[in-house]
């Protein structure tokens, strides 16, 4: 079953010392920084599983894990679509004009999707989608020719 907590973590209830316990010394550390329309986050960054922890006053806001083969989420956006249905908004990704990003906002979840390949899992506290929009998705630039 595909929920919004990772390794124990659940955004909005897990602590610094939650996520520390469960995955260790950050490889970053770094505080005032922005995620979407939020800013002044901690960040810990982690290479194993390679995952970005964002914290609002040191309680996980989002985390962002890059999935992998035989990892902790599936891989492919079919897997996801079967388990969690249709996403409630599809976005248009930073990570290209064919990556969309999948939000499940109700859930906590949004998947970044390129060519039917999950390439990033977004946890976060359930939300309505316009919350999502707002406070978390990151805009890609416009694109000018």
């Amino acid at each position: 079953m595909i929920t919004n907590t990772w390794r124990n973590l659940t955004p909005g209830v897990s602590s610094v010392q939650n996520v520390q316990a469960s995955l260790g010394q950050p490889s970053r550390d770094v505080s005032g920084v922005s995620r979407g329309g939020t800013s002044q986050l901690r960040l810990l960054d982690y290479p194993t599983p390679q995952s970005s922890i964002f914290l609002r006053n040191d309680i996980v806001l989002v985390m962002v894990i890059i999935p992998r083969d035989g990892g902790d989420f599936p891989i492919l956006a079919e897997e996801w679509e079967k388990e969690l249905g249709k996403p409630s908004k599809k976005l248009p990704s930073i990570r290209g004009k064919n990556s969309w990003v999948y939000v499940y906002a109700d859930k906590g979840i949004a998947v970044t999707v390129l060519a039917g390949k999950v390439k990033a899992v977004e946890l976060f506290p359930p939300m309505k989608p316009e919350e999502y929009e707002a406070r978390l998705y990151i805009r890609p630039p416009k694109f000018v020719k």
